[in-house]
């Protein structure tokens, strides 16, 4: 491996995986800002993470991954939208690896519905990648369910098929965090689905 020379700001609002080497227990987060000195990242659920616990990273870019090694340096609570924010020291440099995956990208305000025999079942997008989205709705999706998506962006509606990967409670909110693949639509609606991934700022508040 070499050592990594891009500037680490490629990274930014992508999601991040880590461990914490003092129990292996595995992390994942958003990477809010980096550098070649430190990393904060913003993480969606309550954690155990205090000062001074050691980390492995793995970050991802469209054209690469970095492996770094880090130190929880002090954590903020609802630094973010209700998301706790972690600053991190980096103790190694970044090491360049291959791309190992499409990175997935934070968005904001991007709301949507799924068409189903029982009508528009809305949900809110949480993040998205080249061939998918994590959402959040009231209602229960199931793995394996073939849906139909319809997404409000700044660029106009897109419609998209998509098969439901997993689904999991949110804790004390009585919603459901589900992942989506992406399995088809028309060339104008991808070419619109590529925009919101590209530029990772899509959103609208319009009303369907």
């Amino acid at each position: 491996m070499t050592v990594f020379t891009p500037k680490m700001a490629e990274f930014e609002g992508t999601r991040a995986r880590f461990q914490r080497l003092r129990d292996l227990k595995l992390f994942s987060g958003w990477v809010e800002k980096a550098s070649n000195l430190e990393l904060i990242l913003l993480i969606d659920e309550p954690h155990p993470l205090v000062e001074q616990d050691q980390c492995n990273f793995q970050l991802f870019s469209e054209d690469s991954s970095a492996m770094v090694q880090g130190i929880v340096i002090k954590t903020v609570a609802d630094m973010a939208k209700g998301k706790d924010g972690i600053l991190f020291r980096l103790t190694s440099q970044p090491r360049r690896l291959p791309a190992q995956e499409a990175p997935r990208y934070l968005v904001r305000n991007l709301e949507g519905f799924v068409d189903d025999l029982a009508g528009h079942i809305p949900f809110t997008v949480l993040d998205v990648s080249k061939n998918g989205l994590g959402l959040v709705t009231d209602f229960e999706l199931f793995p394996k369910d073939e849906i139909a998506i319809k997404l409000l962006s700044a660029f106009g509606e897109i419609i998209m098929k998509g098969s439901v990967r997993y689904v999991r409670k949110v804790p004390k909110t009585g919603r459901f965090r589900a992942g989506v693949q992406v399995q088809g639509a028309e060339r104008t609606d991808v070419s619109l689905w590529r925009q919101v991934v590209q530029t990772r700022n899509g959103a609208t508040d319009r009303a369907a």
